[in-house]
């Protein structure tokens, strides 16, 4: 088991490093490991948010998306693992929707919001309460409420969230400095749009 969490970090740091050929090994190694010893899917189905980052890093969403569905119909309701593929799930759909609106979009962060909205509350009373994984819930939610039109939210709560991140170097690289990229670019779409009116 501790060979697993090893070659999940390792894989990580290769990850970010955007070695991903040598990352998706060490992936590979992980659910080898959790299939040899593990007593049922759910060891396993909490290992698929790894590679589904790095699916999403290489903007493979069917592959990614693929790795999320897995993970949510084997972890239980409730539990931080599911919590966590909720998480990247709604980084997911929000990174397939385009700035502009359209009905297919509306539907994609409705369903992005729901799944953070059910996230958020069991990351809070399972993590303490500084740790970057509510912060990115945050975060993600307050983006959801940007590409929905609803700024005002939005911004209230990315902007204590943004400052909580922006401090931490491991997002600077990889799926987690996707996610502050996103912001980014809808931050400037938005501006401009403002100007243009």
């Amino acid at each position: 088991y501790v060979t697993a969490i090893v070659n999940e970090r390792l894989g990580l740091v290769l990850q970010d490093m955007n070695n991903y050929e040598k990352a998706k090994e060490h992936y590979d190694e992980v659910f080898r490991i959790h299939k040899e010893i593990a007593s049922g899917k759910r060891v396993v189905a909490r290992s698929y948010h790894f590679p589904a980052k790095l699916a999403l890093l290489q903007s493979d969403f069917g592959l990614a998306e693929e790795y999320y569905a897995k993970a949510l119909a084997s972890l239980p309701q409730g539990s931080l693992h599911r919590s966590i593929a909720q998480l990247g799930f709604s980084q997911l759909l929000v990174e397939k929707v385009s700035i502009e609106k359209t009905s297919i979009a509306n539907h994609v962060l409705d369903e992005a919001e729901t799944l953070v909205v059910s996230a958020l509350p069991i990351l809070e009373n399972s993590l303490p309460k500084s740790h970057s994984l509510i912060a990115e819930a945050k975060l993600t939610l307050g983006l959801i409420f940007l590409l929905s039109g609803k700024e005002e939210i939005g911004e209230s709560l990315i902007e204590p969230a943004q400052a909580n991140l922006s401090n931490k170097p491991v997002y600077q690289f990889g799926h987690r400095k996707l996610l502050l990229t996103k912001l980014d670019k809808v931050r400037s779409k938005h501006v401009s749009l403002k100007h243009s009116q």
